[in-house]
């Protein structure tokens, strides 16, 4: 008993002039059991690890919005500790921006019946292969696709071409694009 006639354990209970002295003793309480049993010690730190790695990334993101002091100071020490590894994070982010340059074979390439198709186009006078760069135009791949179905069905591929590549004409002719008032009124 003390001079207040509490008993030690309702002493002890009292709120703490100091609050921070009470997390203190708990941190440093939580220490002394962690330092004294090393297998315990490493699960606990295995636990906390797993519940990270179960965190989303929004949290992440937002403890780090609300310490952005912090953070920035952080991030300045570990680029002054780990200059070579801010290299190859530089490195890396640099290769994901270059562009892939490797060339894509056309559809079907060396396909007996799109070759016969195409010849069928350059004889009407569809060249893809006249510019500097390979066109793709969605017309031609449409009357390309349509001489090999004339040829698979036994009909005038010719024909065909012609006709798929005057609807598309007619489909285009009607819709207009919206962007330019000025051709809305030539064709009104």
């Amino acid at each position: 008993m003390n001079r207040l006639a509490l008993g030690v354990h309702q002493a002890r209970a009292r709120t703490c002039h100091d609050p921070d002295a009470v997390r203190r003793r708990a941190r440093e309480r939580e220490a002394d059991y962690r330092a004294r049993h090393r297998e315990r010690r490493r699960r606990q730190v295995r636990e906390a690890q797993r519940r990270l790695r179960r965190r989303s990334p929004e949290y992440f993101r937002a403890w780090r919005q609300a310490h952005a002091a912090g953070e920035r100071a952080r991030r300045l020490r570990w680029r002054a500790a780990h200059p070579e590894l801010l290299l190859a994070q530089r490195r890396r982010r640099a290769a994901r921006r270059t562009p892939d340059t490797a060339q894509l074979p056309a559809s079907h390439a060396h396909h007996p019946l799109f070759e016969r198709a195409w010849e069928i186009l350059r004889e009407i006078g569809i060249h893809r292969d006249d510019h500097l760069t390979t066109i793709r135009d969605t017309r031609w791949e449409d009357a390309c696709s349509e001489a090999v179905l004339a040829l698979i069905e036994g009909r005038d591929p010719e024909a065909a071409v012609r006709t798929t590549l005057a609807a598309e004409r007619r489909f285009a002719a009607r819709h207009l694009p919206l962007d330019h008032p000025d051709r809305l009124s030539a064709t009104a």
